[in-house]
């Protein structure tokens, strides 16, 4: 039944060693909505995690960062973040190394060790945003990075994919406890191209979009740490008082988490082959784009997504671009990273699991799907969306003929059409939002100046 298959993103994984937890699933003992976990890890999976991450502190002299329930070798949250970062590293510093001598190459370096936090705090408007930040820890006695994750984002994030994605039949229980489905309604985004043809294996999505979201997080604060922002920013408070100094280091974090984040497939290739087929690449590509731009504007009502020739004065000067130039940046770099890939990976003669070639012509076409899932989704913030509760109250009162109706108008309804102003990224498109971009493209010589002369720019902190 389909209601059996509602536990967990993947099945009902119950065999699994891993796998992502709907937030429709039951709450744990001590469980709310805040801080539920996200993933199931088997007993043995968490063990070996557990011996994993205690070898690696011990080797670094370091212990957890503020242990609480959160930080904690106990919290499967905290462990598989935490793997997904020490593996996010070793991919980028394998990468920087000669593969035959294992040298760092000439004008890289390495990424030192980085641990991680989960923070508690109330749920609020400034915490339901990205706020994945690093902070020294300990540095009269042993100086190290921590990345840090508000744990209330990351279930304000769940929660929404949930919404938006996974889509759930409405359910009928009767007296007796038997069940029934009173009728499948899709979600709005399963009724447009290309999410469409995803209706049947929803429930993978919410997983695929919040891993892919998770290590975009985690590349934006390691850039921070291997293009030496924080060393620069420590050492020199009168630039890092300068917001427009600040909002230029941002935006060189965004474009190589982003480019990391793209590339993750070809960083953990050690030959010329993927470990995945041609056909799971196109669309893994696609979503991480969706992603990428999903993930700066998640949060915004369809009324704050209109802009006019006055949004960037009214959002004024913060350490960040206001997110629909965020956002178009973010789309911006992801297509020149896929271009470049396309180009690459022709002249290197890569190839998928299944003897495919990746190529140029390839990129294109992913970068159509992933730009047609943009546009998708904000359409369908504009679309009735059938709420369960709704239908269940329907049902007990017997009106049958109104449950049909929003049948009827739900298999009707068109697509509305949008204008510009309602899609975020296409204000950077205008000439004002061009003009945002270039005075911080402008400040990079600068900056990069400033990182030339701390030591820490392109040649990125060697570990000990």
């Amino acid at each position: 039944m389909w209601w059996d298959n509602d536990s967990t993103y993947r099945g009902n994984g119950k065999s699994n060693d891993f796998y992502f937890l709907s937030t429709i699933s039951p709450l744990g003992e001590g469980e709310d909505e805040i801080n539920r976990q996200w993933v199931h890890l088997s007993d043995e999976l968490k063990s070996d995690l557990i011996a994993f991450l205690k070898k690696h502190n011990d080797s670094y002299g370091l212990q957890l960062p503020r242990e609480d329930d959160l930080t904690s070798y106990d919290n499967a949250n905290y462990l598989w973040l935490s793997y997904e970062l020490i593996n996010t590293i070793r991919n980028y510093n394998n990468a920087m190394r000669n593969p035959e001598t294992h040298e760092v190459l000439p004008y890289c370096g390495q990424i030192p060790y980085v641990q991680l936090r989960i923070k508690s705090l109330a749920s609020s408007v400034s915490s339901a945003y990205p706020s994945a930040t690093v902070n020294q820890y300990g540095a009269a006695l042993r100086p190290h990075y921590v990345i840090e994750f508000e744990n209330s984002f990351l279930a304000l994030f769940m929660k929404k994919l949930c919404e938006l994605f996974d889509d759930n039949p409405q359910i009928i229980e009767n007296k007796d406890g038997v069940k029934r489905v009173a009728y499948q309604f899709r979600a709005p985004i399963y009724r447009l191209k290309p999410f469409d043809k995803y209706f049947e294996t929803r429930h993978d999505i919410p997983a695929t979009i919040f891993h892919t979201a998770v290590k975009m997080l985690i590349s934006h604060e390691l850039a921070h740490v291997g293009l030496g922002h924080l060393d620069l920013n420590e050492k020199d408070h009168v630039f890092k008082s300068d917001v427009e100094n600040i909002r230029c280091e941002e935006n060189e974090a965004d474009i190589q988490a982003v480019c990391w984040t793209i590339g993750a497939r070809f960083l953990e290739s050690e030959n010329h082959q993927l470990e995945i087929s041609l056909d799971d690449l196109a669309e893994e590509l696609s979503l991480s784009v969706f992603t990428l731009y999903f993930l700066f504007t998640w949060n915004y009502s369809v009324d704050e997504r209109v802009w006019n020739k006055d949004t960037l004065k009214e959002y004024g000067v913060q350490d960040h671009l206001p997110y629909q130039l965020r956002a178009y940046s973010v789309l911006n770099t992801a297509i020149c990273r896929l271009k470049h890939i396309g180009e690459w990976s022709e002249q290197e003669g890569m190839i998928t699991s299944d003897n495919q070639p990746v190529t140029k012509k390839l990129m294109e076409e992913i970068i159509q799907e992933a730009m047609t899932m943009v546009h998708s989704y904000e359409v369908s913030l504009h679309m009735t969306q059938v709420k369960t509760e709704e239908v269940c109250e329907l049902d007990d009162l017997g009106k049958k003929d109104e449950i049909e109706k929003m049948v009827r108008n739900e298999i009707n309804e068109r697509p509305p059409q949008l204008d510009k102003t309602q899609i975020p990224w296409k204000l950077g498109c205008e000439p004002e939002g061009q003009a945002e971009l270039n005075s911080v493209c402008k400040r990079y010589q600068y900056v990069r100046q400033k990182l030339a002369e701390s030591g820490t720019y392109c040649a990125l902190r060697p570990g000990n």
